[in-house]
């Protein structure tokens, strides 16, 4: 498993949340930040890789 990067906004300690949600209860997995004065959360994936790889993504990185 990557190393999960702080919090972009607050620089807090990072969590990694699993979701079952739907009808069906799929998985959903996101990062987030568990800071009260912040509470910012990473998109939503399928897969637990998959979320880290999001929460870890900085915008100056992105350069697609």
């Amino acid at each position: 498993m990557s190393e999960l990067k702080p919090c972009p906004f607050c620089g807090t300690k990072e969590g990694l949340n699993n979701l079952l949600v739907g009808r069906f209860a799929r998985e959903i997995w996101s990062v987030g930040c568990f800071s009260v004065r912040c509470g910012c959360e990473g998109p939503l994936r399928k897969t637990k890789s998959g979320a880290i790889q999001a929460w870890n993504r900085r915008h100056k990185d992105a350069s697609a």
